[in-house]
């Protein structure tokens, strides 16, 4: 689906609970403005503003990729009751701004698994006005901008473990009260990810991604490098 204006899929807060599975969106402002429900096993790309926008309802994000968009995910999801997100084994690089950005404290819980960022130079997790973000077995590797970046109004409820977070040239690890330029900065800060690693994480091809996951166990690389067919393949071959 591509090329409407202003929104590619929409539903309302009124709208049953939507699921979008196996489908390509792109080069629309916002990608799928979903209320309710479930996006998983697509492609969503190219468009202007966020790929995926939350502004209700706690969703989940299952198996995709997300690339060049302002913003992968974005959470604006302000009723009062609205549950849990669920962002699970997706994939995402080239944003502009932001792979994924949570600003609104109503939900009671962020939970991000087993998803592979890598942003040359926009931030990879962003929160702000927002608690219950909870992080687990991600890979983050950000060239220019912030791994995490934690506002300090978004402290409650952070949970952070068992992630790769990796920085290079004039990125950060992390933002937690003030900028971490290393893992152990963050973690002396956070009190948290004491089983997180730092370390390249050696993209060359899909197949290494495969390998490198198969070694260290993090089935989130396996996920990401399923759904990099065919023009993610591509992309990190050229790394």
């Amino acid at each position: 689906l591509a090329g409407a204006s202003p929104t590619g899929i929409v539903t309302t807060g009124f709208s049953a609970a939507l699921t979008v599975e196996d489908s390509e969106v792109f080069r629309n402002t916002t990608g799928i403005d979903l209320s309710r429900g479930e996006v998983r096993g697509s492609r969503i790309y190219a468009n202007s503003g966020a790929g995926v926008l939350a502004p209700s309802l706690g969703i989940t994000l299952r198996g995709n990729s997300f690339y060049s968009n302002e913003v992968g995910f974005l959470s604006t999801a302000g009723n009062s009751g609205a549950g849990s997100f669920s962002i699970v084994n997706n994939l995402f690089y080239a944003q502009r701004l932001a792979a994924v950005r949570l600003t609104t404290s109503s939900p009671l819980a962020y939970e991000l698994v087993n998803n592979t960022i890598f942003e040359a130079s926009a931030d990879g997790v962003v929160a702000s006005a927002a608690r219950g973000v909870h992080l687990r077995n991600n890979i983050v590797w950000t060239q220019a901008g912030y791994g995490l970046h934690i506002a300090n109004d978004s402290q409650a409820d952070f949970q952070s473990n068992f992630n790769l977070l990796y920085a290079t040239g004039s990125g950060r690890v992390g933002f937690w009260q003030g900028d971490r330029t290393s893992l152990g900065d963050l973690r002396n800060a956070t009190f948290r990810d004491t089983d997180s690693l730092s370390a390249d994480p050696l993209f060359v091809g899909v197949d290494d991604l495969i390998l490198e996951s198969s070694v260290l166990g993090i089935d989130g690389w396996i996920a990401g490098s399923g759904i990099a067919f065919p023009r993610e393949n591509q992309y990190f071959w050229e790394l």
